[in-house]
């Protein structure tokens, strides 16, 4: 049963309350203390507390079972894009699936499984929230550096700079080298095609712009 549950998920699930009672954002552990997280996960778990009358633990339960497929899905679609080979796709949703069965050290730790259905597929915490997300900001942004129209250019832009600040309201350290990798390949975009540097210019301003503005007011 979840009774065995304790530590981080006793955490989260006291700041799902602390939403329920109209704290927003919720504070830490001790009055005056801020919490360590951005509010966007509390929220979500709040939600399906709120509206389904259930306890934090089984919330966290079936938000799992809905999140479970979304990261390997989202890899296959990102490899499927950068290889251009279905079954590489394949293989690389397979290893992010079922991956962390790999790592046969004696001492391993569940925490340091990367994988959302690897080793610690339940519960669901912040951090598999964030990495299931950042393969569609990737995709999105890497459409938007392709598009032909500049319509479609800003659609993609904004779709991924809406994801990756749905992403920082939800564990904000998780996504401090995305920034560096984004600006990375709009330049490797912009060195081997010189008439792409303002549309590439334009998608990474687009993108950085709506993530700051979606996780500036939890900043303030």
């Amino acid at each position: 049963g979840p009774a065995w549950q304790g530590g981080d998920l006793l955490y989260h699930s006291a700041l799902a309350n602390a939403v329920l009672r109209g704290e927003l954002p919720p504070g830490g552990p001790y009055a005056g203390l801020p919490a360590y997280y951005p509010p966007g996960f509390h929220v979500m778990l709040a939600a399906v507390m709120g509206g389904l009358g259930l306890d934090a633990v089984g919330a966290d339960q079936l938000l799992t079972l809905a999140w479970l497929p979304v990261l390997p899905i989202g890899t296959f679609l990102l490899v499927r894009r950068l290889a251009g080979r279905p079954w590489v796709a394949v293989l690389a949703a397979t290893l992010t699936a079922f991956g962390g069965a790999y790592d046969l050290q004696a001492g391993r730790l569940w925490v340091n499984s990367l994988f959302m259905a690897g080793q610690e597929a339940y519960p669901l915490y912040p951090r598999d929230v964030v990495f299931a997300l950042v393969p569609f900001a990737l995709l999105a942004f890497l459409r938007g550096l392709a598009a032909t129209r500049a319509r479609a250019a800003l659609g993609w832009a904004l779709v991924a700079g809406g994801l990756l600040g749905a992403g920082a309201l939800v564990q904000v350290q998780l996504l401090l080298p995305i920034p560096v990798a984004l600006t990375a390949v709009a330049l490797a975009v912009a060195i081997r095609r010189p008439e792409r540097r303002l549309r590439a210019l334009g998608v990474l301003v687009v993108a950085g712009i709506v993530g700051l503005a979606i996780l500036a007011p939890w900043l303030l």
